[in-house]
């Protein structure tokens, strides 16, 4: 089964979101992605999982160390994630 944009679109804006609420908007930070995608409850070597991170790097809403395996969000993302929440309540 292919996974449309759409929906990489909307799990990706779920890990920022989840990355948002770790981070404390503190772009300094690093967290585990292999952790944030077990509580999103995806497997971070799956397609869906390199199309959410290629999604995310490309719109410049997270960056990356260590070959990806830790995660941090841009100034970028955090406004991307303030705007997916506020959008939510309404």
């Amino acid at each position: 089964m292919t996974t449309t944009e759409e929906e990489i679109k909307k799990m990706s804006l779920q890990f920022l979101r989840k990355l948002y609420e770790l981070s404390g908007e503190d772009d300094s930070e690093r967290f585990d992605t292999q952790e944030i995608f077990n509580e999103l409850e995806l497997d971070s070597k799956s397609d869906l999982a390199l199309d959410i991170m290629d999604y995310l790097l490309d719109e410049e809403l997270i960056t990356t160390v260590i070959g990806g395996a830790n995660v941090g969000i841009t100034q970028k993302g955090i406004k991307e994630a303030k705007d997916a929440s506020s959008k939510m309540k309404v």
